[in-house]
């Protein structure tokens, strides 16, 4: 599948995350400006996972996907800023996000 984009911005890393949730630090690809997104748990424990989603107004946690040790998602991204937790301990989540 052909990916088309406007945008110039990329932004990649690797952020720790433990069990309570907090934003992901995409840094120069702004919530209301990204485009396609690659996620992976760099850990290979497939008995624990790290979980995406949303942050409320009430300050609680939605996942939306999660992804066990190894696993990796591909998707394109809906303009909403993105948070993540760990299920136990500390957690590794690599991405790779590119603007629209």
């Amino acid at each position: 599948q052909r990916i088309t984009v406007t945008g110039e911005q990329h932004s990649a890393g690797v952020q720790a995350l433990t069990t309570t949730h907090e934003i992901l630090a995409l840094n120069e690809v702004a919530a209301g400006s990204q485009g396609w997104a690659w996620f992976r748990n760099i850990g290979t424990d497939t008995a624990t996972h790290i979980k995406v989603g949303v942050n409320n107004a009430d300050n609680s946690f939605t996942e939306v996907f999660n992804l066990q040790g190894g696993e990796y998602a591909i998707m394109r991204l809906g303009g909403t800023a993105l948070y993540a937790e760990s299920s136990t301990g500390t957690l590794h989540l690599q991405y790779s996000v590119i603007e629209e």
